[in-house]
C-alpha cells in the first residue's frame, strides 16, 4: 500500500503567522479585519516558466469563509521558508500579504460587507511583468532574477532611446 503524503499542513510554531502579522501590522493596515489563514505546503509547484513558487494567496469562497472563519489563505513552500533568511521571510511575507485586499465604503474607514455580513475582499494582481509589485522594490529591491529581467528592459529602453534619437 502507498504512503500517503500530506500536501499542506499547520506551522505549529507559529513562525509565519508571526512574520506575516507583523508585516500586516506594518503596512497593510487596510486588512486588519480580514482572517487570514496561513499554511505550509510539503510539495514544490513550479510555475509555467519553471520556477518554484514560494508563495500563493487566495481568496476563499464563501463556503469556506462561513464554516472556517478565514477570508484568504495565503501557503508557502515549506522548504524554501525554512531555508529563507530573515530578511527573505520579511519580503515573502510583504508579498503574499500585498496580494490581499479589503474593499470599503467610500470615503469611509468602514469595510463594505455583502448581504451575509461577510466583508468585500478581492485580490490584487502583479503590476510589473517582473512578478512582484512597485512597493516591494522600493522597500526590497530586486530579487536576482527580477534584476536580470530589469537589466533587460533597461537595455530595451536604451535601444529605443538611441531609435528617437535618431530620428
Amino acid at each position: 500500500m502507498k504512503k500517503e503524503v500530506l500536501k499542506f499542513e499547520r506551522d505549529p510554531t507559529k513562525e509565519l503567522n508571526n512574520y506575516f502579522e507583523a508585516s500586516r501590522q506594518k503596512y497593510f493596515p487596510d486588512i486588519a479585519s480580514a482572517n487570514i489563514n496561513y499554511i505550509f505546503r510539503t510539495v514544490q509547484e513550479k510555475d509555467d516558466e519553471g520556477r518554484v513558487v514560494v508563495g500563493s494567496a487566495r481568496k476563499l469562497p464563501n463556503k469556506d469563509r462561513d464554516l472556517y472563519g478565514y477570508d484568504f489563505e495565503i501557503c508557502i513552500h515549506k522548504d524554501t521558508w525554512k531555508n529563507a533568511s530573515k530578511k527573505y521571510k520579511k519580503r515573502i511575507a510583504y508579498h503574499e500579504l500585498r496580494h490581499l485586499h479589503v474593499k470599503f465604503k467610500f470615503k469611509i474607514k468602514e469595510p463594505m460587507v455583502d448581504t451575509a455580513g461577510r466583508i468585500k475582499i478581492a485580490l490584487n494582481q502583479h503590476n510589473l511583468v517582473i512578478r512582484t509589485f512597485i512597493e516591494e522594490l522600493e522597500i526590497f529591491g530586486p530579487t536576482f532574477d527580477q534584476k536580470e529581467a530589469i537589466e533587460m528592459v533597461e537595455k530595451y529602453l536604451k535601444g529605443k532611446k538611441k531609435k528617437i534619437k535618431r530620428r
